[in-house]
């Protein structure tokens, strides 16, 4: 599964746009599969080196594990399990949850004016 919209999630608007920020709004998003890291870097569109240089930090803390092999790939995902990833999913369903009720409450401003 390859995405292709480049537009901005609101965690990323929110939080920053920044390489691993990219990186866990993958994960994030999609975390009921694993991938590649090849796959996680062009998902993330993420150079492959920085993905390289930022991912020992993800292994070390917990926040990716392995899934399993295919040939020469080696697969991951995001560690649902791991109580920083706990938080982090949770801070992510607040930061859209809170955005979109904003939005929300804008539009509904917008027709009252009209």
């Amino acid at each position: 599964m390859e995405v292709t919209n480049k537009t901005k999630t609101v965690f990323l608007e929110v939080m920053g746009d920044h390489p691993m920020n990219r990186i866990l709004d993958f994960l994030i998003i999609f975390n009921k599969f694993d991938y590649s890291k090849k796959e996680i870097a062009r998902n993330s569109h993420v150079s492959y080196a920085t993905l390289k240089y930022l991912w020992p930090n993800l292994e070390r803390i917990g926040l990716v594990t392995f899934t399993r092999k295919i040939g020469k790939a080696t697969l991951y995902k995001l560690n649902t399990e791991n109580p920083i990833v706990k938080q982090l999913m949770k801070t992510y369903h607040i930061i859209s949850m809170t955005i979109a009720k904003k939005e929300l409450e804008l539009e509904e401003e917008e027709v009252k004016v009209k």
